[in-house]
């Protein structure tokens, strides 16, 4: 049993939904039921009562949740009980817009004996960094496509904005005129993200972009922007600047703030962070 994937085990019974519990906990709802299933073998016993419109813990499953959410606590009480004061914690930053990562201050302040250390760059240099283990892990935008040696656990989501020019707002008028006539200007290198904007507009606006470009990075895009070069999604708040305006998207356009990690190198400090985070989505 992997006590620290049991918050998918609390979320399915929290929600009464294994799909609600798979979106809580930012996974496949195959995942969810395949844990859920392995569980259920482990501890030879059924724990949820299935319908098509419920989900329900049995008499065995409420005991197993009550207990188990007792030895949780327990189990996060030791290690904060073992982790040294100020144990330093390594922290690559992949992502340049600080609305991403505004719970920093926030999570320093809940953990007020480990220190953070923060080291900007490219995301190539900070994959190496943590494949030699000169980092504890990377926060940066799910946008961005990490190998999959490395694990990677949502954080936070961020609502996101269509970013333009001044000048292609007023020249455009509405959104679906805009996004059907400038290129879609991104700084990731995932075909796959680039592939779910498209589809997201063509289910919001009923129309999307032709062409998208890549900026190698964020003063790239916001220049290119600025000039009337494209569209951007970006985590900057509604409303128009001197150069720039930005309208609220819907929630589907939401990006989420991840942590990526190596599964096999993961130090008592980080390890605090993840169930802090687990947590707080469950």
């Amino acid at each position: 049993m992997d006590i620290d994937k049991l918050y998918y085990f609390f979320a399915a019974a929290e929600s009464e939904s294994f799909t609600k519990a798979a979106d809580r906990c930012h996974i496949a709802q195959t995942t969810m039921s395949k844990y859920i299933a392995q569980l259920e073998k482990e501890t030879n016993c059924t724990l949820f009562l299935r319908s098509r419109s419920r989900l329900s813990l049995t008499k065995e499953g409420r005991q197993f949740y009550e207990g188990m959410k007792k030895i949780h606590g327990d189990y996060e009480a030791l290690l904060s009980s073992l982790a040294a004061p100020k144990a330093l914690c390594r922290l690559g930053l992949a992502s340049q817009e600080y609305r991403g990562l505004d719970f920093l201050p926030d999570l320093q302040k809940s953990f007020p004996q480990i220190r953070l250390s923060y080291h900007m760059a490219p995301v190539p240099e900070l994959e190496k960094a943590l494949d030699e283990g000169a980092l504890d892990g990377i926060i940066g935008p799910d946008a961005i496509a990490f190998p999959k040696r490395f694990a990677t656990i949502p954080l936070m989501p961020v609502p996101q904005c269509l970013v333009c020019a001044v000048s292609s707002s007023e020249k455009y008028k509405d959104i679906p005129r805009l996004i059907g006539s400038l290129s879609f200007l991104t700084k990731s290198h995932s075909p796959s993200y680039v592939d779910s904007c498209r589809k997201k507009f063509e289910e919001v606006y009923h129309t999307s972009f032709v062409k998208s470009e890549q900026a190698s990075n964020y003063t790239e895009q916001l220049l290119r922007l600025s000039l009337g070069g494209g569209f951007s999604i970006l985590p900057l708040p509604p409303g128009q600047s001197e150069n720039l305006c930005a309208f609220p998207l819907p929630p589907c356009f939401e990006e989420w703030t991840c942590l990526v990690y190596r599964p096999s190198h993961v130090s008592p400090s980080l390890r605090r962070f993840i169930s802090y985070f687990h947590e707080k989505k469950c």
